[in-house]
């Protein structure tokens, strides 16, 4: 299904609430000392376009950089997912967040070999929660974004 600004609107709206609550949930890991290894994909990045010395930038830019990669995964969501998911809306954001939970499995043990930082079970399970937790409120969010934008006259109706 194409990407309409109505979508993208909802999106957008979805994924920003969504990202805020993630980030909220490792920002209070962080807060007790409780080793995620959230900052995987950045690492990851970092090292395939050479950087030797794979130290995080600032954590203004990480911030910045963990609201494009939601922003980004829920339009991904809207555009690929959604309309073919069945069941619940919560239950879609489920689906797509266990999905891709074993991707984000691997970035955390690439970010615990890569920095020599071993990431406790309760360290994986909340950064598990919190990834999940982001599916889930996107999923959620979603339609309610969708049905209160108003509709382009060249688009479909949402189902």
């Amino acid at each position: 299904m194409p990407l309409t600004q109505r979508r993208l609107t909802a999106a957008l709206n979805a994924g920003a609430i969504a990202i805020g609550i993630n980030a909220a949930m490792l920002a209070l890991a962080d807060t007790t000392g409780l080793a995620t290894g959230h900052d995987g994909l950045l690492r990851l990045l970092l090292g395939i376009v050479g950087e030797e010395d794979t130290t995080l930038p600032p954590p203004v830019v990480c911030m910045a950089f963990h609201g494009i990669v939601g922003l980004l995964m829920a339009l991904a969501y809207a555009a690929l997912l959604e309309p073919w998911l069945p069941g619940q809306p919560w239950l879609r954001g489920l689906v797509f967040g266990i999905s891709t939970y074993a991707l984000s499995v691997l970035l955390v043990q690439y970010e615990s070999i890569a920095s020599d930082v071993a990431i406790p079970v309760s360290g994986v399970a909340w950064f598990a929660a919190a990834h999940v937790t982001y599916f889930v409120v996107l999923g959620a969010l979603f339609p309610v974004f969708y049905r209160r934008t108003q509709p382009c006259d060249s688009e479909p109706g949402w189902q």
